[in-house]
This record gives structure tokens, sequence and C-alpha cells, in this order.
């Protein structure tokens, strides 16, 4: 059984061309936050719990409770209401954490990136799984992988090498990451106003109590930014204008 995490409080300032409530966005007919669970689907059990973090606004104005449910209605969901958005991811995850009643695997996901990575079968409950890809924007949360292919650095934002997380974080236990968030609230300087879940996981290889590995990402699509979703319309378009089907498309996501 995993716990699947989804942060989805933030206020989405950099796709306000497209809507409000950011996981609610239309995408050629479906929401962002339903492509991004649909592009995951092949991993989900069906004895898999899912936690949503979002804010009282965006429940009352978007009927979020009623429409993840729908969305996953035959698996179980709970959403974790908060006052208002968090200071970043970390602290959204947070709120997921204390309502987990085990120690199982957990992965949290940013339903603004669509991936494709291989899950494994098991997984250690110490260590911490990073899907990663190639990127020189300076924009993403970067690390640093030695020369036995472990992560040992992660920092938010700072090009410290090319590869990157591509928005899915697994970790082997849920005490792992609750540890995890502990340690990155215990350590956050006063002039620091969000905090990144990606940092956090130094704590592992801090305290010597297991391994970051990385994963290869297989595909990566931002959805991020209005300027991304525009692009991935245009992706869409194509793939249906170029099908012999009358299929939305025929790519991961249909």
């Amino acid at each position: 059984m995993i716990n699947w995490i989804f942060p989805i409080a933030g206020k989405g300032t950099r796709t306000k061309e497209h809507g409000k409530y950011k996981p609610f966005i239309d995408i050629q007919g479906k929401m962002m936050i339903e492509r991004c669970l649909d592009n995951l689907r092949s991993k989900f059990s069906l004895d898999d719990e899912f936690y949503f973090v979002t804010t009282e606004e965006f429940k009352k104005e978007f009927d979020v409770t009623r429409i993840l449910r729908l969305i996953l209605f035959e698996y179980k969901v709970k959403v974790i209401v908060v006052p208002e958005t968090p200071p970043g991811q970390a602290f959204s995850v947070k709120y997921a954490v204390d309502k987990i009643e085990n120690n199982n695997t957990c992965i949290i996901v940013n339903c603004d990136q669509l991936t494709l990575f291989d899950l494994p079968a098991s997984i250690n409950k110490c260590d911490v799984l990073m899907p990663l890809y190639f990127t020189n924007h300076g924009k993403s949360c970067y690390v640093e992988i030695n020369n036995t292919g472990l992560i040992t650095l992660i920092v938010e934002k700072e090009l410290v090498s090319n590869y990157a997380s591509s928005g899915t974080f697994i970790f082997g236990s849920k005490n792992l990451l609750e540890n995890c968030i502990d340690w990155g609230i215990d350590g956050l300087k006063p002039f620091v106003k969000e905090l990144y879940l990606g940092p956090c996981i130094n704590y592992v290889n801090v305290s010597h109590i297991g391994m970051v590995i990385p994963i290869t990402t297989y595909m990566k699509i931002d959805l991020g930014t209005d300027e991304q979703i525009e692009k991935y319309l245009t992706y869409l378009k194509t793939l249906r204008i170029n099908s012999f089907s009358n299929y939305e498309t025929v790519g991961h996501y249909e």
C-alpha cells in the first residue's frame, strides 16, 4: 500500500491567465489534476490511500472534495483543509503526514509536472528515491550525484548540477518523510519565506540512516506557468490533428 500525497493549496500565481485554481485548470477537456492522476494510474493499487491538501477557500469555491472523490471513486481519498496557503510545499505535505496512520511508502507529486518513471516493487524504509531529468534553467530542485551514483546534496533553485527533480519524491516510509520535514523546519532560517521538500531530504545523508537514490525520468511535461500550459495545448492539438482516429490523442495521457 502506498500513500500518495498531492499538495494543491498553492495560489497558482504563474497560471492565473488559465484559471484561479491551478489543479482544476481545464487542459483540453480535462483538469490538470485529472491529467496528473491519469498519468500515474498504472502505478496505483486499490489499497493505496490518497491525500490532497488544499485551503478552505479553494475547497468551498471549487468543490474540491466532491470532484476528487469522483475522479478517484474506487480509492480511499482524504482531503485535508488548511486555513490558508502554507509557506512552502514541505509545510503542505506535513499536514497530510499528520493524517497518515501507517508507516508505508509515501509518494509526493506536484500536479503541474507530468512524468514517466519506473516505480520499484520494493523500497527500503530508510531510502528516498528521486526521479531526475536534465535541465539548466536554474529554477528547479537540483542535486549533486557522487561517483557511486547516489544523491549527496539537494538544493532549491541553485544550479549545482544539470540534474533536477522532476516533481515526484518517493519516501520509503511515513516516518522518514516526517523526520525529513521536521529536520528542515528546525533548520529553517528566519529570513526564508518558504520551505521546499527537496532540501529536507538532505536529512537522509546528514543522519546517515539511508540513501537518496536517483531514478530515470523517461518523459516530463511542465504545466507550472501559463506559457508551459499553452505549449502543452499546442502539443495536444498537433497530436489530434495528426491522428487517424477520433480520439483526443494517441499519447500517454488518454
